[in-house]
């Protein structure tokens, strides 16, 4: 089964994040520490990967690179942060991130976007 990676620092947001995705139905694994995941990363085991924060690919502690097989574009990858600079959203978008999401979160809508991928678990 396919899950959410959420990567933050900020342990309440991504346990808040992580209690929404589930109540949709969509199972996933928190952590501050991205390095540890890189390798199921690159096996599929996530179909997305919400990274909290611009700081984890900005201080160069994970890229784009290492959380995806050469050539694929699995998994999908997310940053939410309380950036609104152009400049700052359009490096990350250059550097391969499929979505940029601003702060404050609409739960709502990033559930919907992670059950039409992915889809609810299966009991």
């Amino acid at each position: 089964m396919r899950q959410v990676l959420i990567i933050g620092r900020e342990g309440f947001m991504r346990d808040m994040i992580a209690a929404a995705a589930a109540g949709a139905g969509v199972e996933s694994v928190c952590t501050d520490n991205p390095e540890r995941f890189c390798g199921e990363c690159l096996r599929g085991r996530f179909e997305r990967v919400l990274i909290l924060g611009c700081s984890t690919l900005a201080d160069g502690r994970i890229s784009v690179e290492r959380l995806r097989a050469r050539g694929s574009r699995r998994p999908e990858i997310y940053v939410i942060s309380w950036h609104h600079s152009e400049h700052a959203v359009l490096s990350l978008l250059e550097c391969g991130v499929n979505q940029y999401m601003t702060l404050p979160l609409n739960l709502r809508r990033l559930c919907r976007k992670l059950q039409q991928t992915i889809g609810p678990t299966q009991p």
